[in-house]
């Protein structure tokens, strides 16, 4: 793909009253010439446009790839997985399963007495019920 967008960039067809000297191979300059003038000048700069934009696009998802990997772990016989852990990887290119996450914090004592006194409030105040239980 970087040489194709290289060999585009090289192009040297003539545009509107500019005639470049060419540095490519008569025959390629020839064919690109003839791609330049039905496209009427927009073909090669298009194409080295989208060609860059997946480029670009691809070392992105490299970079992302490289930095979180998932693989399924604990395949059970059907092929069905129950978990997926994210991996990390290491300078040497080789993969450790990272720690698992820390479970989540437990009720207090004050989250239970608030969750009482919601369950109270809903219960002996009838305004407070939602309009299609009335």
């Amino acid at each position: 793909m970087k040489e194709l967008v290289d060999l585009l960039n090289q192009d040297r067809s003539p545009l509107g009253n500019t005639r470049p000297t060419p540095i490519l191979d008569p025959s390629v300059q020839r064919t690109l010439t003839n791609f330049s003038l039905i496209t009427h000048g927009f073909g090669s700069p298009a194409i080295v446009a989208a060609m860059t934009a997946i480029q670009n696009y691809l070392s992105e998802m490299l970079k992302v790839v490289e930095k979180t990997s998932y693989s399924s772990v604990g395949v059970v016989g059907g092929g069905s997985v129950t978990s997926a852990q994210p991996l990390q990887l290491h300078s040497g290119g080789t993969l450790d399963q990272a720690p698992p996450p820390p479970p989540p914090p437990q009720s207090s004592a004050g989250a239970a007495k608030l969750k009482d006194r919601l369950m109270m409030t809903s219960q002996d105040d009838p305004s407070s019920v939602p309009s299609s239980r009335k």
